[in-house]
């Protein structure tokens, strides 16, 4: 909690809201007193003396330094910030040497400590102070210090952040190829079938009661031959397109195509997890409930599910398939010769009973 305090106290004094700033400083102050985080409560307290220095609250920021001498503070950040502070008082104070002998200090410690980012701002400040005291080989030194740090760090900055583009590059390819996949999923299979799959689930479900429904175009051989290549494929995607429609109004699952072939299943609602209501038609209000699943301490339902609604689902399917297949004319003409007037024709078989569902390979699902 404390580092957060510090770290919004930071986001008010970059944006120069210092009094802001100073409040969440001295609230995260508190907070590292309270739980005993004596390295929250050196930062905290250097924070505030350079918001203090910044609002030229000088007095207030010699008693926080003092306070931070007394406290013996060994953090590498407190004996950095400290000496740093102590030469912008000194250097208020218009004590020049005073203060240069700090800034040198802060910036031996900030070597040993590898503190780059503090060792700039130092020689920032030794550079301002040289050109205030007309030492220009001093300027000359400490400007060229502090650019080359500065440009060090930015350098790095740029690298940071280029890394963190590519990544950020990298997991939104990766999302965008995960998220294809998925489509194609979607498209091949059953959403919550496709769902486990991404999850690297082995699907192989059995059911116990299940409406398969296979419907081929009568004459489809004779048909195809007498088209081209790419015609053919226009008369399949029209007749597809109009049985995967169907399946999607009466809740049958597409399973594949094979030619001229189209295969679905209707499932027993309770296979396939949904919660809608079933419908008036499709209900057995008078259906017994077995034995094993009763419980005569509760009431019983007004009414139970059918189980076999799916064969009706199955059977209103089939019927509709037959007259969308109908009312797509055959290419090639009737077989009295006038051309383009006949129908297609479809065949369809239903099996009803046990079927074991899932999906092989890892290539090209089946």
């Amino acid at each position: 909690m404390a580092s957060v305090t510090i770290n919004i106290g930071k986001v008010h004094e970059s944006a120069e809201s210092y009094e802001e700033a100073l409040t969440w400083f001295y609230r995260s102050w508190a907070l590292c007193e309270e739980v005993g985080d004596m390295h929250g409560k050196a930062n905290s307290m250097c924070n505030i003396g350079y918001v203090l220095a910044r609002l030229e609250r000088f007095e207030e920021a010699r008693d926080i330094v003092q306070q931070v001498e007394a406290s013996a503070f060994t953090f590498p950040q407190a004996i950095v910030a400290r000496n740093h502070l102590r030469g912008i008082i000194s250097e208020h104070d218009q004590d020049f040497d005073g203060a240069r002998a700090s800034y040198l200090a802060a910036i031996d410690h900030a070597r040993t400590f590898g503190m780059r980012a503090e060792e700039s701002a130092v020689q920032k400040a030794l550079r301002d102070l040289a050109q205030k005291r007309n030492d220009l080989a001093s300027y000359i030194e400490h400007n060229n210090a502090f650019t080359r740090i500065d440009e060090e760090i930015r350098g790095k900055e740029t690298a940071t952040r280029l890394a963190m583009q590519e990544a950020e590059r990298r997991m939104a390819s990766e999302r965008q190829e995960h998220e294809k996949h998925l489509a194609i999923l979607h498209s091949t299979l059953p959403k919550h079938i496709a769902d486990r799959v991404a999850r690297g689930e082995v699907v192989n479900d059995h059911h116990e009661n299940a409406a398969v429904i296979f419907l081929d175009i009568v004459g489809f051989t004779s048909i195809s031959d007498q088209l081209s290549s790419a015609e053919v494929v226009l008369l399949l995607e029209s007749v597809f397109t109009a049985l995967d429609d169907v399946c999607k109004n009466h809740e049958v699952v597409k399973i594949k195509t094979i030619g001229d072939s189209y295969m679905a299943v209707a499932f027993p609602r309770f296979a396939r997890n949904d919660s809608e209501p079933v419908p008036r038609d499709a209900r057995n209000d008078s259906a017994p409930v077995p034995r094993d699943a009763r419980n005569d301490n509760e009431p019983v339902p007004r009414f139970t599910r059918n189980d076999s609604a799916h064969v009706f689902s199955a059977a209103s399917a089939s019927l509709d398939m037959l007259h969308a297949v109908s009312h797509i004319v055959s290419p090639i003409g009737s077989p009295d010769g006038s051309p383009e007037s006949s129908p297609l024709q479809g065949r369809i078989g239903i099996h009803c009973g046990a079927v074991t569902a899932g999906v092989i390979g890892k290539e090209r699902l089946q």
